[in-house]
């Protein structure tokens, strides 16, 4: 696993293109989060827990975005072979620590359904809501991607992936081979968890 091996043959075209189009939604999904956000702020003093989750989410959502945008520039350009790679290790880790912080919007989607679950079929007030629930939903959304990445980004867990364009947990501990790797059991812990909750939400 230590030698990144890549199934295709693309022309130097043809990944300029792929790139592009991660720029592209990235730009798109920004301008989408950046509006929310705006609308939200705008009339914060009329906004109900709804309205900050969904600001929590966006949010978030925004901040992946722009690692997502980044990733086809920022890979390692001593190892990458992608045309535009002109990153260090460093900037890898970055985008693999922006990446596993950007699971909290997936948190935020899975909350989103509590929310409806408890205002909706159980009738808890907004103003309870607010109270007894909301703190936590915000908590739970943000601390466990933002500890996660900081744990994978200081013990160096993040390394550019074989698919797609970008790092995220890969190739640790460094130089591994099959049978050592651990990226598996820690890609599953990481992506597992808030995608699984949510799903079941």
């Amino acid at each position: 696993m230590s030698d990144l091996t890549y199934d295709h043959n693309l022309t130097d075209a043809q990944e300029k293109a792929m790139s592009m189009l991660y720029v592209i939604s990235s730009a798109l999904s920004i301008l989408g989060s950046s509006a929310i956000i705006y609308k939200v702020i705008s009339d914060r003093v009329n906004a109900t827990a709804y309205d900050r989750l969904l600001v929590g989410l966006s949010a978030c959502d925004l901040v992946a975005s722009i690692g997502f945008g980044l990733s086809p520039f920022l890979l390692p350009e001593q190892t990458s072979i992608r045309v535009w790679a002109v990153g260090s290790n460093s900037s890898c880790n970055f985008i693999g620590f922006v990446t596993q912080f950007g699971f909290s919007s997936v948190l935020y989607n899975g909350f989103l359904s509590y929310y409806y679950l408890l205002t909706v079929r159980y009738g808890v007030k907004r103003h309870v809501f607010a109270k007894r629930y909301e703190p936590w939903f915000h908590g739970i959304a943000i601390l466990f991607p933002l500890i996660t990445a900081v744990v994978g980004a200081c013990m160096g867990f993040y390394s550019e992936v074989q698919l797609g364009v970008g790092c995220w947990v890969n190739d640790y501990p460094k130089g591994c081979t099959s049978e050592t790797c651990l990226s598996e059991e820690i890609a599953w812990f990481y992506g597992s968890t808030p995608v699984i909750f949510t799903l079941l939400s």
